[in-house]
């Protein structure tokens, strides 16, 4: 990952935020920059994650650095439609283990085809905010 594009590093750019989206993945799922899955590791305090080489520990860690610093914040999974396979995988069990609501964008995606890369475009975001406050936000 480079230098401040990681999850920690944009993590620590928040100001006491009320939710937070965890889109992540992608890059790593798609881009075959050798991130590896690593494990599951629930139980290491979040200095002891490794964040830069492991995709699993790396999730965790952002998900724990959130918690402890801003513990009334609703954190919500997003599973982008180009995360597939055991990345796809591994976000759900972790949003399952910290029982965060999901949403799930593979099962849809053929209302995202428009891209710029991997990213979607305009109508994209749009239908993108309005599932994730639908099945989220919307309900409370």
């Amino acid at each position: 990952k480079a230098a401040g594009s990681d999850f920690i590093s944009r993590a620590k750019k928040f100001v006491d935020p009320d939710v937070v989206l965890i889109h992540g993945g992608t890059n790593d799922c798609i881009a075959s920059n050798g991130i590896a899955l690593g494990e599951y590791d629930y139980d290491s305090p979040f200095g002891g994650l490794d964040t830069y080489t492991n995709f699993r520990e790396s999730y965790i860690a952002v998900i724990k650095y959130i918690m402890a610093n801003w513990p009334d914040a609703k954190i919500i999974i997003i599973l982008g439609d180009h995360v597939t396979g055991e990345y796809a995988t591994s976000v759900v069990e972790i949003a399952a283990h910290y029982d965060l609501q999901l949403v799930d964008f593979r099962i849809d995606s053929e209302k995202m085809t428009k891209y710029s890369g991997s990213h979607p475009n305009a109508a994209g975001m749009e239908y993108m905010a309005e599932r994730i406050y639908n099945e989220t936000l919307g309900k409370i």
